[in-house]
């Protein structure tokens, strides 16, 4: 029996027994460590979102900008063109007005101004 022993831890011994020995004295520390690099990874993917996430951000704020930019100015010329046909619609009236005044209802009148054949 004692031979099948020596054997034995012989072969192991042979095979790497020190070795084994050694993992299993290491179980905890080598688990931690592979703990600590998949988080490591994980972290790394994670920054690299958020970077990502920044930039689209960051182009998104960018082309909102520039919408509010072009709806001030598409505002500003549509008040210009309002406040110019406003103008108009004034000078007309008061063309209109002052036609009123000078215009004759008879037809055929010698007195009449402008002077046509109306």
């Amino acid at each position: 029996m004692t031979e099948l022993i020596i054997g034995i831890c012989s072969a192991v011994g042979a095979v790497g027994g020190l070795e084994l020995i050694k993992y299993l004295l290491n179980l905890k520390t080598n688990k931690r460590k592979e703990e600590v690099e998949a988080d490591s990874l994980e972290f790394s993917v994670l920054k690299d979102t958020v970077k990502f996430l920044q930039e689209q951000l960051h182009e998104q704020v960018q082309q909102d900008a520039d919408k509010e930019k072009r709806f001030v100015e598409q505002t500003q010329r549509l008040r210009k063109v309002q406040d110019d046909n406003y103008q108009l619609l004034k000078d007309k009236s008061k063309l209109e007005l002052e036609l009123q005044t000078y215009r004759c209802v008879v037809k055929k009148c010698p007195n009449r101004e402008p002077k046509n054949g109306y």
